[in-house]
């Protein structure tokens, strides 16, 4: 039930944080929210960072150990506190790739596909080259595609990121399964079963069994 009511929490706030009332919320948005801060919130943020410079490594280790908390939390599904590290990580360094793409992962957890992608279009554009993150934005891509009006050409960004990252790594196994789901929502079924024998040739660790369900309702005669 925990993790049902932090997701129901989460889309909640992203989606109808706007009055003052949920200011103490605002750590569990992405960058705050970008709502202004009380006095109160500004001094705590400014006693929060000299702390972090007299620690040993400085403002640089606490980023770090920040971003590893966050991905702690992240891979609890634990999504609040999750988001809580990553947005100290922001207030500390806002230029860091890894905060946006913790961002933008988490709004993807709770739906918000479209704020995921700007997101973690951020995050692509710190570090150009990070396949990983060049997979997780075309799965968002392809996640805000669906029923949207611009559906051919969100595809088709999805679908052109996977071909770039594989082209930096092409034994990279969740680019695959990443890529069997999107082609899913494509409904290129077939398309979709080949990236998914791709995945598990390499290990299969990624590949979600529900989503192998699912293929197999549309390619009954589908097994891995």
């Amino acid at each position: 039930m925990k993790f049902y009511y932090i997701v129901c929490l989460l889309l909640t706030l992203l989606m109808n944080c706007s009055n003052k009332d949920n200011l103490l919320e605002l750590n569990k948005l992405p960058m705050y929210g970008r709502y202004p801060k009380t006095p109160k919130m500004l001094e705590t943020d400014r006693r929060f960072i000299e702390k972090c410079k007299q620690m040993p490594g400085g403002i640089d280790s606490a980023v770090t150990r920040a971003l590893q908390r966050g991905w702690e939390y992240y891979y609890k599904n634990d999504f609040s506190t999750s988001m809580k590290r990553f947005n100290q990580a922001w207030l500390l360094n806002s230029t860091n790739a890894e905060t946006y793409w913790g961002f933008g992962l988490i709004t993807g957890k709770v739906g918000a596909y479209e704020r995921s992608v700007a997101l973690l279009e951020k995050a692509l554009e710190l570090d150009a080259k990070n396949n990983k993150i060049m997979i997780d934005l075309a799965l968002s891509y392809s996640m805000a595609a669906i029923g949207n009006e611009n559906e051919k050409a969100l595809f088709n960004k999805s679908f052109t990121l996977y071909a770039e990252s594989r082209e930096i790594d092409s034994t990279y196994e969740l680019l695959y399964s990443n890529w069997a789901v999107s082609l899913f929502y494509k409904q290129d079924y077939v398309a979709s079963m080949h990236k998914l024998k791709r995945a598990k040739e390499l290990g299969g660790k990624s590949i979600d069994p529900e989503f192998v369900n699912d293929l197999k309702t549309k390619i009954p005669n589908f097994t891995l």
